[in-house]
């Protein structure tokens, strides 16, 4: 994730660069930042830069405040607990706390939730809110939808939400189960990053991974249903779209790259909405990444002051496209 999403918001490969504004200066929050209006909640990166969100969390002081993944020194110090524990820890406390190799931070995320409540919740029909509250992803797209109804006619609505992403806990109506795994484990079924050979364990994790995609999938129809509710639906360029996909192939990794999952993690879902647009359309053209942020330069009829290294995919494409993937591991698999 702190690889492929600033690829997605700069439109440029930056191999090495941290997830922060100060190695991509240049992304999609710097190009529309000075005319738009920016309401803005990142998860795992810090690409929208102070000058930009804070600003703007100052100028519309009815809105929620930019989120920020790099400014709680809370989060700080809890991810750092969790890291120390892991170092300097027995094993018998090592297996009762969070695992930290499968994120880049917020290790308790999701574990505890928030008790935040929302005033749209209620009107969404949404179950009541748990005992322990939702997870925090689900409040996240919750408030992101409730913004749409005060939003400026010009304006740039951008959330990252961790879903369906790991810890699983959602059913698709949105109500919330326990974690059936100990805390010291990550995933039921896998051990160092790979699925386990028992098909079970596999076949378990992508049920459960289903039934969060039908929790994300209704809180995504809320957010289309307030798209056009408000009237921004048919003015809006509205994209969806994964950083990347996982695999559920017994005795494989889960998310390193290895012949015979390589299908499973190289196809993440995109969908486009143009404004205006009325009639779907499939294309089966590769995509790229790569390619979202010169689309969306496209649609916008803007210049920008930095190469861009995808296509628009609102043009002729070519129907093969040389493509090397740069995994976070250093592997590259064409």
């Amino acid at each position: 994730t702190s690889d492929s999403v600033p690829i997605i918001l700069s439109g440029v490969l930056n191999e090495g660069a941290k997830p922060n504004s100060s190695d991509h200066p240049d992304t999609l929050f710097t190009l529309l930042g000075g005319s738009y209006d920016m309401n803005v909640t990142e998860s795992v990166t810090s690409l929208c830069p102070d000058s930009i969100c804070k600003r703007a969390a100052r100028d519309n002081s009815d809105s929620e405040p930019v989120e920020r993944t790099d400014g709680s020194l809370r989060r700080l110090l809890t991810d750092a607990l969790v890291v120390y524990g892991h170092l300097s820890m027995p094993p018998f406390v090592r297996n009762n706390i969070p695992d930290v190799s499968g994120r880049w931070g917020g290790f308790i995320e999701g574990v505890e939730t928030s008790e935040v409540e929302h005033s749209l919740s209620a009107s969404l029909g949404l179950p009541p809110v748990p005992k322990g509250g939702r997870p925090s992803w689900m409040n996240k797209w919750i408030s992101a939808t409730e913004r749409l109804a005060t939003s400026q006619q010009q304006a740039l609505h951008y959330t990252h939400v961790m879903a369906p992403h790991i810890p699983w806990v959602t059913n698709p109506s949105g109500t919330v189960y326990p974690l059936p795994e100990q805390t010291g484990t990550l995933v039921a079924g896998v051990e160092a990053g790979y699925w386990v050979e028992n098909p079970v364990y596999a076949t378990q994790g992508y049920q459960r991974h289903l039934s969060q995609l039908g929790a994300t999938d209704l809180l995504l129809g809320h957010y289309l249903d307030e798209l056009e509710r408000t009237g921004l639906w048919d003015e809006a360029l509205v994209i969806v779209t994964a950083d990347h996909a996982v695999s559920f192939e017994p005795g494989s990794h889960r998310r390193w790259v290895m012949g015979d999952n390589a299908g499973a993690l190289y196809r993440a879902p995109l969908f486009i909405h143009l404004p205006g647009q009325s009639i779907s359309e499939i294309r089966d053209e590769p995509a790229f990444s790569i390619d979202i942020l010169p689309t969306i330069i496209d649609v916008l009829d803007i210049s920008v002051g930095w190469e861009l290294e995808g296509l628009s995919l609102l043009g002729d494409l070519p129907p093969n496209r040389d493509h090397v993937y740069d995994h976070f591991t250093g592997d590259r698999v064409a």
